[in-house]
C-alpha cells in the first residue's frame, strides 16, 4: 500500500463526509437522550397501558437506545479518524456504517410489521410507503459511501 505524502491530494468527499457524519451522529445521540426522557414521561401517562396493549411495539427499550447511542459514539470516533485520514478510521467507519445499515434494516422491518397492523386507519395512508422508501434510500446511500471508501482512489489518501 502506498503511504500518503504531505503533497497527497485530499478529496473534499472525505472531509465533507467526516464533518456531516460527526454532526449527524451528535444529533442522533441527542435524539437518544430525548427518546429516553420522553419514554419515561409517557409511561406515567394514564392511557399508556391501553395504547401499549393495542401496539405492543410501542415501548422503548433503554438497552436498545443505549446500544444505538454507543454505535453513534463509535461513529464519531471513526469520523474524526476518517477526517485525519487514518486508515484504521476508514476501516472503523466502514464497520460502523455496516452496523448502522443493519440497524436501519432491522428497525425498518420491525416498524413496518408494527405499523402494517394499522394500515387503513385515518392518518396512516402514506406511512408505510414512506417507511419503506426511507429504509431503502438509507441503505442505498450507505452502500454508495461504502463503495467509495473501498475505492483505490480514496484508499490512497489514508495512512
Amino acid at each position: 500500500m502506498e503511504l500518503p505524502t504531505p503533497n497527497t491530494p485530499r478529496s473534499s468527499f472525505i472531509t465533507i463526509l467526516a464533518v456531516i457524519s460527526i454532526i449527524l451522529q451528535l444529533l442522533m445521540i441527542y435524539e437518544g437522550f430525548e427518546t429516553l426522557r420522553m419514554a419515561e414521561s409517557i409511561r406515567s401517562m394514564p392511557g399508556f397501558a391501553i395504547a401499549q396493549e393495542m401496539m405492543p411495539g410501542l415501548s422503548v427499550s433503554p438497552t436498545e437506545v443505549y446500544g444505538e447511542m454507543s454505535l453513534y459514539l463509535l461513529g464519531i470516533i471513526a469520523s474524526v479518524a476518517l477526517w485525519l485520514r487514518r486508515d484504521w478510521g476508514r476501516k472503523m467507519y466502514l464497520a460502523v456504517l455496516t452496523g448502522i445499515t443493519g440497524w436501519q434494516i432491522a428497525t425498518g422491518i420491525s416498524s413496518y410489521r408494527m405499523l402494517s397492523a394499522f394500515d387503513g386507519l385515518p392518518g396512516t395512508g402514506g406511512t408505510l410507503p414512506l417507511l419503506v422508501m426511507g429504509t431503502v434510500l438509507g441503505v442505498a446511500v450507505n452502500g454508495v459511501i461504502a463503495v467509495k471508501l473501498l475505492s483505490q482512489e480514496v484508499r490512497k489518501e489514508f495512512h
